[in-house]
């Protein structure tokens, strides 16, 4: 007599260590990746870096409970691959809409020009094509200085900086202020501006390089410029600059909590460092009490960093 129901085939010795090994490895990194925003040092430093590309391990792991076809390795990798979607999908939004005519909109274009005046020229040719209000460099030094003001002159008014950081604005610009932010030497620097979206507190600011191991100057400085800021008399404040921090170190929690930073009009990570193959935002830019039209990495030019394109707006008239 045939039999009229089968038996479940037993589960292969493979893909039962295979399972297993899914399970491990999703449990791992679901701790890991949960407590990198709290882990200091070094190894802090280096998941906060990874941290975005862990997609690829979420990637692995749903192909290895493919081969293994259990229920629990498929819900292992299915729970790390819906936390990686949970803490970035949010971020991966494009954000911003098409500009009315009728808004008051003003525009900055920032970027780390690695003391290159041939990138210093080529972001200021880049302004000048975007229409940007305020040109905000940082790595500066003596010619690529003179390279940016040759090529902002006309359009632009005079220069305003300090160190390795500074900007031109089309429109008039007071309370010029250089701030050291505990390094000991000026690296940034504040003004208020008067653009056509109201009067705003402007920062921009070039932070201390990190090292693994020595990464404690960049820490400090990025600690007061949160503090700095958060004592700023203006309603609307725009931030701007190479922060050298990637947007999951947990040295930019202060700015976070108090800021925000627009996503991509694209969508994407806005990745800018390095300029040949972007893996991590360093250029950051932070606001409060503005809306955002855009906000994109422009290509590449002759620096290591990508620029950075926001166009903000205050209100609509319409």
């Amino acid at each position: 007599m045939r039999e009229t129901g089968s038996a479940r085939r037993p589960i292969s010795r493979s893909r039962m260590l295979v399972s297993r090994l899914v399970c491990c490895v999703a449990a791992g990194f679901l701790v890991v990746f949960v407590a990198t925003p709290v882990i200091p040092g070094p190894p802090g430093l280096v998941l906060a870096s990874l941290r975005p590309w862990s997609l690829a391990v979420a990637l692995v792991l749903l192909a290895m409970a493919g081969a293994a076809r259990t229920r629990t390795a498929f819900v292992a990798g299915g729970c790390v691959t819906l936390l990686w979607v949970s803490a970035y999908l949010p971020a991966l939004v494009p954000e911003g809409d098409d500009v009315d005519p009728s808004c008051d909109t003003f525009s900055v274009l920032s970027q780390n020009v690695a003391t290159s005046a041939a990138a210093a020229g080529a972001t200021a040719a880049a302004a000048r094509q975007e229409g940007a209000d305020i040109v905000a460099m940082q790595e500066l030094d003596g010619s690529s200085r003179a390279a940016a003001a040759e090529a902002l002159r006309e359009e632009y008014g005079d220069y305003m900086g300090v160190g390795t950081v500074g900007f031109w604005s089309r429109h008039p610009v007071r309370a010029v202020q250089a701030l050291d932010l505990g390094l000991g030497w000026d690296r940034a620097i504040s003004a208020e501006v008067d653009t056509p979206a109201g009067t705003i507190g402007l920062y921009v600011v070039h932070v201390a390089s990190v090292r693994l191991g020595n990464q404690a100057q960049r820490d400090r400085m990025l600690a007061e410029l949160a503090r700095t800021v958060s004592q700023s008399p203006h309603e609307r404040i725009l931030i701007v600059g190479d922060f050298n921090a990637g947007s999951d170190d947990r040295s930019l929690a202060a700015l976070k909590a108090e800021f925000s930073e627009p996503n991509q009009a694209s969508g994407g990570f806005g990745f800018t460092w390095p300029a040949t193959f972007p893996a991590i935002r360093l250029d950051h830019v932070f606001q409060r009490g503005l809306d955002v039209a855009s906000s994109t990495v422009l290509a590449r030019n002759e620096s290591d960093h990508l620029p950075n394109l926001v166009t903000l707006r205050s209100s609509c008239s319409g």
